[in-house]
């Protein structure tokens, strides 16, 4: 059974970075994406996430992150959580796109 009210501040922390030299960067957009990992006590980004450098110091910039074994699941954007609610029946529109 999971709680009325989840704290999700441990998801605007930040931790040190393994590259302290780097500000304003992305970290973990190319290559093989990072696996899942821990972040504080009570939730887990899923694999794919990145970081933002901001010198000593990294803090989520886009990850899918769990909270307990089984979920809920939180999107941060851009080092912002975003939540997206649906209305039932209504239509919901896909555009398509690439190079």
């Amino acid at each position: 059974m999971l709680p009325a009210e989840i704290n999700i501040k441990a998801l605007a922390a930040v931790a040190k970075s393994p590259f302290p030299l780097l500000r304003d960067t992305q970290i973990g957009d190319t290559g093989t994406p990072y696996p899942d990992r821990l972040w504080g006590r009570t939730f887990t980004l899923l694999k794919g996430h990145t970081f933002f450098a901001e010198g000593a110091n990294m803090k989520i910039w886009n990850a899918t992150a769990r909270w307990g074994p089984q979920g809920p699941f939180m999107e941060v954007r851009k080092g912002v959580i975003v939540q997206q609610q649906f209305p039932d029946q209504r239509p919901i529109k896909l555009v398509a796109w690439s190079y």
